[in-house]
């Protein structure tokens, strides 16, 4: 004797992660400063508004992160993007997903605006910008340049060179990395000024 089958229940519902997340914006021209801005992890909308256009994902190392970047390296009133193509060229940029989203591999250029996030999550979430990205692409300068070789990855040293501006210590750099067959990696970081010890004359 057969037995009707149970009816079927419908799947489970579930809730799309809904957090807000904090990215550098890095804009096209040096006229407009890079500044932290803060959006949802989830649409794609958002970054499509802040960047003008299909977004291409560039994950960038020392740290892990992710370079959101325009697809499309043409269009109206787009721009040479020299600040974000000299990151993605010092932290070693490599396409996500569709190779041809980067057109120049061994010279990455990023064209209009750009947006620096965190690592993505095993489920494809976007996350906060890691701090040491927020802290030196917001700095108003100097900087300095630090350099890890392949005998040592792990340490990073550096010397009492500033520079003005973090595309200036990136150049600077770029050319070590060129130079130096010792160098693995090099990194820009933000320089303070150290604090006076005099006491105040007030």
């Amino acid at each position: 004797m057969s037995h009707p089958l149970p009816p079927q229940l419908p799947a489970p519902q579930v809730a799309p992660r809904r957090e807000i997340i904090t990215a550098v914006l890095i804009p096209q021209t040096f006229l407009s400063p890079v500044r932290i801005v803060r959006l949802s992890d989830g649409p794609i909308a958002a970054q499509q508004r802040l960047l003008w256009g299909t977004v291409a994902a560039w994950r960038l190392s020392h740290p892990d992160s992710i370079l959101a970047v325009r697809e499309e390296t043409a269009g109206p009133g787009i721009k040479l993007n020299m600040r974000a193509s000299h990151l993605a060229q010092v932290h070693r940029a490599t396409a996500i997903g569709d190779a041809t989203s980067m057109p120049t591999p061994d010279a990455p250029l990023v064209f209009g605006p750009a947006l620096v996030m965190g690592p993505r999550t095993t489920d494809g979430w976007d996350t906060s910008a890691p701090k040491e990205f927020q802290d030196v692409l917001t700095h108003p300068g100097p900087f300095a340049i630090q350099v890890s070789t392949h005998s040592d990855p792990d340490t990073w040293n550096g010397n009492d060179t500033t520079f003005p501006t973090f595309t200036a210590a990136h150049l600077w750099g770029l050319d070590l990395l060129q130079r130096w067959r010792l160098a693995k990696d090099v990194r820009a970081v933000a320089v303070h000024p150290e604090p006076s010890d005099s006491p105040d004359q007030s």
